[in-house]
């Protein structure tokens, strides 16, 4: 849900929504990919990494939403990328902040 997908400066946190009565939460995979600083250099390295999903569901509007969070551990220095799998495949692609540049 990208309303509800946001970063902060060092953390992701992703949430899904998925009917309720469907059984794939347990079988989706999040992936991140955000620039951070890169020392000696005006261009940010990008880190890559998969995104743990907090174990308690909520239902909203007959949704069942879910929460992953990813640790960058670094500032998070512009857009970023977060996917979404399901059994290997892209099934979204959400792009936050791209209009954001700080390196």
């Amino acid at each position: 849900m990208p309303s509800l997908t946001h970063f902060t400066n060092q953390t992701v946190y992703i949430t899904v929504a998925v009917p309720s009565g469907e059984d794939i939460l347990d079988q989706l995979q999040a992936t991140v990919a955000a620039p951070v600083p890169q020392p000696l250099t005006l261009a940010p390295v990008i880190k890559t990494g998969q995104a743990a999903w907090i174990p308690e569901s909520t239902i909203r509007g007959g949704l069942v939403l879910r929460t992953a969070v990813y640790e960058i551990g670094e500032k998070i220095t512009g857009g970023l990328s977060v996917k979404l799998l399901l059994g290997g495949a892209v099934v979204d692609n959400l792009i936050l902040g791209a209009g954001v540049a700080g390196w």
